[in-house]
């Protein structure tokens, strides 16, 4: 309803229930029927067991056929995680907004070692309001740590991590001049800018200037990738 007010520059994204792979499956197809939805989002973690168990097949099976990005919006967690109420207190709130960030590193950690970026190299991956900054150490140390266990953890991994990151994830942020100091590490083509409105992360009615004021000592290229080009690629808008 939200996009039919302007079809031409608007586009949505299905939220996919995944209950079971094959009746996820069904609605990706679904999904991709339906005109002006652009891409499906996916909870960070399954019900059960991880993304890499090939009993996920299906989904991935869709997503590719229907040839879709995926979104992983912040806010999951782990099913059996205790759920915390962070609107309980300030100082919950607070700790509570930030680390909900890092739970994105997890999810996007575990769909690399769990081979399905590995499996599926056309699959195209979005993090969703998870800001950037935490991309450069990830990556790193992914690539460290993969480097010093992969023989006794028996990797199956053909490449470095950060290889499938770079490849397959898109990243978007509000409000990371940190991230966007390492934007050159963590791939220039790879980070898009969202305002998040109208939630309290969101840059509005500030936009313009905030962006403005950030990109200024980078230069236009750098600024039109992040603040619309990168996207309209991804999405094939280009």
């Amino acid at each position: 309803d939200y996009c039919s007010h302007a079809p031409d520059r608007l586009l949505g994204m299905a939220a996919i229930p995944i209950n079971t792979p094959e009746r996820a499956a069904e609605e990706i197809r679904f999904a991709a029927a339906q005109p002006g939805l652009a891409g499906g989002y996916i909870p960070l973690f399954p019900p059960e067991g991880d993304y890499g168990d090939e009993k996920w097949n299906p989904i991935w099976e869709a997503f590719r056929a229907a040839d879709m990005p995926i979104g992983l919006h912040v806010g999951g967690r782990r099913p059996g995680t205790p759920a915390v109420n962070i609107y309980e207190s300030a100082p919950r709130f607070m700790t509570g907004l930030v680390m909900s960030k890092l739970t994105m590193a997890e999810s996007v950690g575990e769909l690399i070692h769990g081979l399905v970026m590995q499996r599926y190299p056309e699959l195209r991956f979005i993090s969703v309001e998870g800001q950037i900054g935490w991309i450069s150490f990830f990556l790193y140390y992914a690539d460290h740590l993969w480097e010093k266990h992969r023989y006794w953890t028996k990797s199956e991994l053909t490449e470095p991590p950060s290889f499938y990151f770079q490849r397959q994830v898109w990243a978007t942020f509000m409000e990371d001049p940190v991230g966007l100091r390492e934007r050159h590490h963590i791939g220039i083509d790879r980070i898009m800018w969202a305002s998040d409105y109208p939630h309290s992360e969101t840059t509005w009615p500030n936009s313009k200037s905030l962006t403005d004021e950030w990109f200024g000592p980078y230069g236009d290229d750098d600024k039109t990738k992040i603040l619309w080009k990168n996207c309209a690629e991804l999405f094939g808008l280009l």
